[in-house]
């Protein structure tokens, strides 16, 4: 998958219009899953830049935002378990060692 790491929200923004053809690919479940899951980042990252901006006409719903990051942190956290229940395994590398 591609990584979505970017500086500005304009280039986030790109990344994002560059995915809406993938919504209706096919593929099998388990990719499906994935593309939900990088797309769920992506507004993550999002709403993390916007949350985040010091401008005066960004100070209200700090705390609704706030809210929104959480819970799409939770919505990518089930969209994880889905795959995980439909076998797909997780890396290494984010495997627990204890």
């Amino acid at each position: 998958m591609k990584n979505l790491k970017v500086d500005t929200c304009g280039e986030l923004l790109n990344k994002l219009n560059i995915m809406e053809g993938t919504a209706t690919r096919e593929g099998t479940p388990q990719e499906k899953m994935h593309d939900i899951r990088v797309r769920i980042d992506a507004n993550i990252q999002y709403v993390a830049m916007v949350k985040n901006d010091v401008r005066p006409e960004y100070a209200k719903g700090k705390r609704e935002l706030a809210l929104a990051y959480t819970k799409l942190q939770e919505a990518k956290m089930w969209i994880g378990k889905v795959l995980e229940e439909l076998g797909s395994e997780l890396p290494a590398q984010f495997q627990d060692r204890a």
